[in-house]
This record gives C-alpha cells, structure tokens and sequence, in this order.
C-alpha cells in the first residue's frame, strides 16, 4: 500500500511539474531544477513502478515520435525564414517526455483523469489562500523584473495585476501562475472535471467563484460556455424551481462582470494589455495571410525579428503607441500564431488531433473551447501541459479505459 500510494504521488508531482512548465512562475526562475526533475522521477517510475511494456503502446509511442518528427522536418525545411534547429529540437525533446509519460500512465492503466482532478484541486486551494491573503502577503511579497515583472512571495503566491472593483482595489488571482489569465484556463479545467466527469458540487462552485477572482474576461466566457452546456436542459426541465433560480440569476451576473470587463480593458486602466493583444491577434493573421502554406517557423525570436517588417496596414488607431512597446516580446495569442508559424495545413492537423485527443471523453468540444479559447491571450499553446491532450489522440481509446483486462504485457 506504502508503495502504491508514492507511486500516486510522484504521478500527481509529475502532473503538476507539466502544469508548472504551462506557465507558471516557479518553472520561469527554476526550470534547470525542475525540468530535470521531472525526467527524474518519471526514470523512477519506469525503474521501481513498472510492470513490463505493452507492445502496442510502445509500437504507436514509435509511430507518434516519427510522425511529429517527420512534420517538425518539414515545417523547418520549406519555412522561408531561417529557424534555429536547437528550437526544434528542444521542442521534439519536450513532446518525447511528455509522450513517454503519457504512454506510463497508460501502461500501467492509470486513471488520468483523476490525477488531473486531484492536481486542479490543489491548485484552486492555493488559489483560495492566494486570493484571501493578498492583503497580508502583498506587504511581505517582493518585486521580481527579469523575464516577467510580479510582486511575489517565494514564487509561489503572485500578485501583479489590479482590479477597482467598486469602492474596492483587489489584486486579481494568479496562484502560481505569471498572469491571472493562465490560472482561469485550469480553474476552467477544474469546472469542467467536477461538472462532466466526477460530479463534484462543491469543486464546481469553488472553481466557478475561482474564475470570477481572476477578472479574466476569456475566463468569464468559457465558464458561460460550460454551463450552457451542462445546464442547458436542467434549465427547462430541472426539478429543483430554486436550482433554476440561481443558475437563472449567475448567467447574467457573470455576464455583467465580463462586460465591466472588457470596458475597463478596452477604455480604462487595462487598455494597453488591450491594444497590445489585438496587435498580437492582427499581426498573427496578417503573417497568416502573407505565408498560408509554410508559416514563418517555430522559433519565435524569428517573428521577435520581422514583426515590424510585416506589419498590416490595416491596424487601427491604438490607444496608446504599441510600436514602442514591442521590443523584443513575442506574440501572446498562441492559438493563432500556431498557423502563422505552420501555415494553415499543418496548424489545422494539429488542431484536429487536439479535438479528437482520449483524455478526457466527454464532451470533447468543451475541452477544445477551454484550450483554443484560453490562449487566445497566452502563449502556451505547445506548452507541456496542452502536449498531453494531443499526444493521446495517437493511443487508441480502448487504452484509457481503466478497466481493460484484455492487455498483455512484454518484459
């Protein structure tokens, strides 16, 4: 039992470490120490924690490596642009860990989806804390300014971003994350798992009220989203009369503070996050009109180098200069800026086999809402994490069910 339960466990770090290198602050300042962490303790499960490999599982974990590899070779080689090759590299590295993970989970008919579940939870537990002990720990917190700026405590509580909320200044709700906008995606997440999969109430409430303390508009929308989709029929033919109340009277009070929203990033104090996002999203699509078939490659200090050269002459009159803000920063809206370094066909497979990805099978166009919507506004879209949902759409479905007998193992 002893030595079952710490196998849960380093699964459960293993989780959060791939969730830490999607954006969070403590992989930014001590990715050399985690990143190597991580393949070491995924070398400890398949040393201690193993029971022999599957060989159809090791056959499409070869097929999976080959095929992306073959699309990553050919995106470098017909780019017009000179990308760097360690980047590719690197980036193959990256998949191959998370493949290999992936591919252990399954071997060892692990219940991904709650490991995912018990991860989510933890953060929106630090979530809870980082929120309601913002007033005490801003007065301990610390400014860091070297590849992001944040007022912060060990790295681990975050505060940056403020919010008048009536009579009221709040810091909005980032836990381990580098901007409130990443930490809505896994709280999104968590609403997601408690609502179709585990049924859980409570997390579904807390994750709910965990959105609306980021202030994060695309947060905001995905959570409408989600409960339109689950809440659609219990709206008309529900039993409980109070239940329909109250899920009547939160649609439009969401709906209302994303409005406040939009008009306090697009008129007030959140306007140049506001300018420089559209400049990320029309610049991605002028790139997208100008090289359809190739993109202009993978390495983003290749679009830090030509934005300027490439410019729409159909930009709008910003409100502040967003021209003399560039600098060296790269375009924040990842899912866009996927076709505008693939080109249309590559980006488009990718995002087909992101729809079809085995993780999580219900509903699986929610799923893909959360993650194409959620980085719209973040660069996170080949992070680690979003890597696990489109490498399972290689492993048939028969492999994720947790109850499948029929597998035969190879020493």
């Amino acid at each position: 039992m002893y030595q079952l339960n710490l196998k849960r466990l380093i699964i459960k770090v293993l989780v959060f470490l791939l969730v830490l290198s999607s954006g969070g602050i403590l992989h930014i300042v001590f990715g050399a120490i985690l990143s190597p962490l991580f393949y070491l303790l995924l070398c400890v499960l398949y040393v201690k924690y193993n029971h022999g490999f599957h060989r159809d599982l090791l056959i499409r974990l070869g097929i999976s490596q080959l095929i992306v590899g073959a699309f990553m070779a050919l995106n470098w080689i017909i780019v017009p642009f000179y990308n760097d090759l360690w980047f590719y590299v690197k980036l193959y590295l990256r998949i191959t860990s998370v493949n290999i993970f992936l591919m252990y989970l399954l071997n060892e008919k692990e219940d991904i989806q709650r490991h995912l579940f018990g991860v989510m939870k933890f953060i929106s537990w630090h979530a809870v804390i980082n929120f309601v002990l913002a007033p005490l720990f801003i007065l301990i917190a610390y400014r860091y300014e070297n590849e992001i700026n944040v007022n912060t405590l060990l790295f681990i509580f975050n505060y940056e971003s403020l919010i008048t909320f009536g009579p009221l200044e709040l810091f909005r709700n980032q836990s381990f994350f580098w901007e409130p906008g990443i930490l809505q995606i896994y709280l999104n997440i968590l609403f997601y798992l408690s609502v179709f999969v585990f049924d859980s109430k409570f997390y579904r409430w807390l994750s709910a009220l965990l959105i609306i303390s980021t202030f994060s508009t695309t947060g905001f929308i995905i959570l409408v989203l989600q409960i339109l989709f689950f809440y659609w029929k219990y709206l008309f033919h529900g039993k409980s009369v109070w239940g329909r109340l109250v899920l009547l009277l939160l649609i439009p009070v969401i709906f209302i503070l994303a409005y406040e929203n939009v008009m306090l990033k697009t008129k007030g104090d959140g306007v140049a996050s506001f300018d420089m996002r559209t400049y990320d999203l029309l610049n991605a699509v002028n790139l997208i009109r100008i090289f359809p078939m190739t993109g202009i490659g993978m390495d983003m200090n290749v679009y830090k180098e030509i934005q300027s050269a490439y410019l729409s002459s159909d930009l709008p009159d910003f409100t502040v200069n967003v021209f003399d803000m560039i600098g060296e920063r790269g375009n924040t809206n990842s899912t866009i800026m996927l076709f505008a370094s693939t080109g249309l066909i590559l980006g488009g497979i990718y995002y087909v086999t992101l729809l079809k990805q085995h993780v999580f099978t219900k509903k699986k166009v929610v799923v893909f809402l959360i993650i194409l919507l959620g980085n719209m506004s973040e660069p996170l879209l080949l992070g680690n994490f979003f890597l696990l949902f489109v490498c399972s759409t290689f492993y048939g479905p028969k492999f994720f069910e947790n109850k499948n007998e029929s597998l035969v193992y190879y020493q």
